[in-house]
């Protein structure tokens, strides 16, 4: 098995083997000492953004992936963006959509969400934000490295 390549459109990919290797590599849990903690979502943990890029250049170079962002836009009080991670790997390319959102911050004392009621520098912290989660939330699909399965209460891991 080890010698058996996986094809398409006629084309060598990449051995079953190397492939089996790349899923046990994006299916180890991260190290713990990455993991942070959000107090504010029921001690949910997560990683940071910072973690997530550099997983990924790490398993695919920092030239071969990329975020590009399909919709942002104001829900209620909120910023939502949604995207696809792009990741250029041998002779394919993997594509994970991802949502997020970030509350947007309002003056003191605000009970309803119009315009003015927005603080001044929220849209340039909240946006970026924004994107953020919904590039973490695309890598989440690619396995446990990504904090797949940081908040539940099992492991899934690469099942052979």
């Amino acid at each position: 098995m080890s010698k058996e390549i996986i094809e398409w459109d006629g084309k060598a990919l990449v051995s079953v083997n190397e492939e089996i290797e790349v899923m046990k590599l994006l299916n180890e849990a991260p190290n713990p000492k990455a993991v942070k903690t959000n107090k504010f979502a029921n001690n949910a943990a997560y990683l940071d953004i910072g973690l997530i890029e550099a997983q990924l250049d790490r398993f695919f170079g920092s030239l071969n992936w990329s975020f590009v962002v399909s919709k942002l836009e104001l829900q209620v009080n909120a910023i939502v963006c949604v995207g696809d991670l792009i990741i250029f790997y041998k002779d394919r390319q993997i594509r994970r959509s991802g949502v997020g959102a970030a509350e947007i911050q309002l003056k003191k004392g605000s009970q309803t969400m119009d315009v003015s009621s927005i603080n001044s520098k929220a849209l340039e912290r909240d946006v970026p934000k924004a994107k953020s989660q919904a590039l973490k939330n695309a890598a989440h699909s690619l396995g446990d490295a990504f904090g797949r399965s940081l908040n539940r209460s099992y492991k899934h891991g690469y099942v052979l």
